[in-house]
């Protein structure tokens, strides 16, 4: 009776312990927000470059139409919608992107911010 007793104890003690798996857990999630943390600013320039980007080709575009103060509103939404953001700002993104040495979540850098619509 006592072999199967100390086979049974040997079993139950190869088990993890709860603390084990929790310290585990939490280093490995430690680590995930570290490095999440480490690419915030990165991402914050890139969502700032890209909306001042975007209101530098939406003025040229209002100021190629001449006279601002007397377009409506629907006339300025438009000349927004043909300012060539949507093609501009992905390719500039993409080259930045590449030339610092980050990767790219996908083919427009839209991990950072899913805000825009490219």
């Amino acid at each position: 009776m006592r072999k199967w007793h100390t086979e049974i104890k040997d079993l139950i003690e190869k088990i993890p312990s709860l603390r084990d798996w929790y310290t585990y857990w939490e280093k490995q999630f430690h680590l995930i927000h570290s490095k999440l943390i480490s690419y915030e600013p990165e991402c914050r320039f890139l969502t700032d470059a890209s909306s001042l980007l975007e209101l530098a080709l939406w003025k040229v575009k209002v100021s190629e139409r001449g006279d601002t103060e007397s377009m409506s509103a629907d006339e300025k939404v438009q000349c927004r919608a043909n300012c060539g953001a949507n093609i501009v700002i992905p390719n500039v993104l993409q080259f930045i992107m590449s030339g610092s040495g980050s990767y790219i979540e996908d083919d427009y850098g839209t991990d950072c911010d899913s805000s825009y619509d490219y």
